[in-house]
């Protein structure tokens, strides 16, 4: 029976990350509806292999041939000297790519003004997570936005409700931080994860300290699991959202098929109301191609403690037995589950001992495979505890499973194909429903004669033989599912002749195939604000204050009013002194450095809305404030701050006191930090209840800039210092600026 509901439902897209060429074919057999990946520039995984131009042609071409698409990420922070290169290559990927991911707001400027039918796609790393930061890209022309991953799921039904197409994670890694807000990597050691080169100091270990007592020694207190939806997959298809994004372009190829092909089962149950089976044998192998342990994240409410894994940052794979006996060099395992000869494993509480299983010994003989049961012995290359639990981190097994996904045309075209022969022309044509016309090929003033075959069966041959003929596809992933066919008069076709006409015909097909790029134009306009008056703070140096309760009234700085950068319920039409949120923008108000403008782009963005001062982004160096100064009126610079590493909404303190909603949590009585490996010490802040229980962490050192005086706005941005020291330092900057 049809099911009535069917056409009620939209399915969702399913998004599929690839490292390179290889991994973007094998995920689009497994049954990924779109693609995204890097250049080999401006890409937030500059680590990754990614795809030369050439590549990315070749790859829109194999993606648009299977009527699928491809997202290029061009999602990091952007400086001015860039942006030259920057646009040759926007104007080279508009020819060829569905989509761009964004995160910088120049970028997101010039692409709209130029390309007004180019889609843009704002970036998790922009961080939109309330509805009214939604509303306003929307009112600008974009295309989608993908949230951040902290995204209840009450505000994304919210933000779907807008009519703006939605993106979330539901497979994958996850930040510490919130996407955008982590400074890090950038500030211990100069790659910044805005630009594509995190370190990654939230898979490091640290010891965390309350009152100067240390109370966690040595884990990796900032190390999060990796998210899972797949078995409540079903509630986000409810929402409405308009994509599932996998997070893994630096993944192996067996991850990326594993997950396709699992989140595919899983929409297509949804979509086709299937009973939702269980789900634990793709469970079981995607945890052996990637996992640090699984969490449904916030975007599923997971409580505190269950989103993070503090004791390893290392893939877990599964366990498969358990050692029972051990010598120097050789130990023998009971097995849970099975082990073939090839497949990686590792031992858990010996975590620098892996290696691929080359021989194994059951019986007393050499074998491939050892079954749930058995007692099988390896070779190892140091002494292992008996009791350590066994891993499988790589399977045989799924490899060659992805590799034969990899290797085979499963995604066909179906279409129709009409031939009409008539005695000195042939029409022959194919119908793409996905084309906006015919793909048709003519040859007129041949010469045909007529079969001298009699009898209906040897006329039907014939007919029958020229039909395959024509229908042979070169290998290009078509399957004609009706030929229409004519040849009333019996003509006999030559075979060069009817080759000709194929191989013309497939060939214009396949070049209108991938050159197709389904456009909407989405005129981009923003309404000219009519300034009238500058900002009413008229100070050189203003005071933020963040945390402090620090009060002082005197000319020297005014404490301004701003809202949290971190704002779920984010309401526009407050007016504010400082920006924080995009919506904002149309209201006037200082522009946060937080926002990161950093390029002549995202400064001709702002002034669409706002003549108030720009603060520029904590990712410029001073050399490059300075030059934009040169240029633009009205920039300022962060001169001090203890500068916000992180910002994150899983609180280490109440993990740490197994608090599992944090409502109960008195971490605002005692001062918190953080100790690395190379003993540098980091202040935690604890926001407590008020503030949902986010955390924020506090760089070593403080950030400071002495020579302010290109700039005649300063801004000084204080947490929890002391009246005190916030009184040396306003004065401090004020005698600077005086000189």
């Amino acid at each position: 029976m049809e099911i009535k509901s069917e056409k009620l439902r939209i399915k969702p897209e399913l998004l599929a990350p690839a490292g390179n060429l290889e991994i973007l074919k094998a995920a689009i057999q497994a049954g990924a509806d779109a693609i995204y990946c890097s250049g080999k520039q401006f890409g937030a995984r500059a680590f990754a292999k990614n795809f030369t131009n050439e590549e990315l042609i070749e790859a829109a071409h194999y993606v648009h041939l299977r009527n699928k698409k491809i997202y290029v990420t061009v999602n990091t922070i952007i400086f001015a000297e860039e942006l030259e290169e920057l646009a040759k290559y926007v104007d080279f990927l508009y020819q060829y790519v569905d989509g761009l991911i964004v995160q910088d707001l120049g970028l997101m400027h010039y692409v709209r003004k130029k390309y007004p039918d180019f889609a843009v796609h704002i970036s998790t790393q922009l961080n939109i997570h309330n509805v009214a930061d939604a509303k306003f890209l929307q009112s600008i022309g974009i295309k989608r936005i993908v949230l951040a991953r902290e995204t209840p799921l009450d505000i994304i039904r919210e933000i779907v409700s807008t009519g703006i197409e939605v993106e979330v994670f539901v497979h994958g890694a996850l930040c510490f931080a919130y996407s955008g807000n982590c400074y890090f990597s950038k500030l211990i050691g100069g790659r910044s994860g805005n630009r594509g080169t995190c370190a990654q100091p939230c898979r490091k270990t640290y010891s965390l300290y309350e009152d100067n007592l240390e109370i966690v020694k040595s884990k990796a207190l900032l190390s999060m699991k990796d998210l899972c939806t797949l078995e409540d997959l079903q509630i986000l298809c409810d929402c409405k959202i308009a994509s599932f994004k996998i997070e893994g372009r630096m993944k192996s190829k067996s991850y990326v098929v594993q997950a396709v092909k699992a989140y595919r089962t899983a929409i297509d149950n949804w979509y086709y109301e299937k009973v939702t089976k269980s789900f634990k044998d793709e469970l079981e192998k995607l945890q052996v191609t990637f996992n640090r342990e699984y969490t449904e994240g916030y975007i599923l409410n997971t409580n505190n403690n269950d989103v993070v894994n503090i004791n390893s940052v290392n893939h877990q794979g599964i366990i498969i037995g358990k050692v029972i006996k051990s010598t120097t060099h050789t130990v023998t395992i009971k097995l849970f589950n099975d082990l073939w000869l090839h497949d990686a494993i590792r031992f858990k509480d010996a975590e620098d001992v892996g290696m691929e299983v080359t021989k194994m010994i059951l019986n007393g003989n050499s074998t491939k495979i050892a079954k749930a049961g058995d007692l099988v012995t390896l070779n190892v290359p140091k002494l292992i505890k008996i009791g350590t639990f066994v891993l499988k981190t790589k399977s045989k097994i799924i490899d060659d499973e992805s590799e034969k996904i990899t290797n085979s045309e499963l995604i066909l075209n179906d279409l129709e194909l009409s031939i009409d022969i008539k005695s000195n022309e042939i029409i022959v044509s194919i119908n793409d429903p996905y084309l906006e016309k015919v793909c048709e090929v003519k040859k007129i003033n041949i010469t045909l004669e007529k079969t001298n075959k009699t009898s209906i069966d040897e006329i039907n041959n014939l007919n029958n033989r020229i039909k395959e003929q024509f229908s042979k596809t070169n290998k290009l992933p078509i399957n004609y599912v009706k030929i229409n066919f004519s040849n009333s008069d019996n003509y006999y076709v030559p075979i060069p002749i009817i080759n000709e006409i194929r191989i013309e015909m497939l060939e214009k097909w396949k070049n209108s195939k991938e050159s197709y790029l389904n456009r909407e134009i989405v005129p981009y306009y923003i309404e000219e604000k009519k300034f009238t008056t500058k900002t009413n703070i008229s100070s050189k140096i203003l005071y933020l204050e963040r945390l402090s309760s620090y009060e002082k009234n005197n000319d020297i700085h005014r404490i301004i009013n701003f809202s949290p950068r971190i704002d779920f319920n984010a309401k526009v039409g407050t007016k504010r002194d400082l920006i924080d949120h995009l919506a904002d923008l149309p209201f006037g108000g200082l522009i946060s450095p937080y926002l990161n403008i950093a390029n002549p782009w995202a400064i001709e963005f702002i002034r669409q809305f706002t003549d108030s001062t720009i603060y520029l982004s904590l990712e410029l160096d001073e050399k490059h404030c300075q030059n934009l100064a040169k240029h633009f009126d009205n920039l300022g610079i962060m001169a001090y701050t203890k500068f916000p590493v992180m910002m994150s909404n899983h609180c280490i303190v109440g993990k740490y006191y197994n608090l599992h909603d944090n409502k109960c949590c008195n971490c605002l009585k005692h001062c918190y930090k953080i100790k690395d490996e190379y003993q540098n010490y980091y202040e935690v802040l604890p926001l407590g209840p008020k503030n949902n229980c986010q955390m924020v962490i506090l760089n070593s050192s403080k950030y400071l800039i002495s020579d302010i005086s290109a700039f005649s706005n300063i801004l000084l941005e204080f947490y929890n210092e002391s009246t005190e020291d916030i009184t040396k330092i306003v004065i401090e900057y004020e005698k600077i600026s005086k000189e």
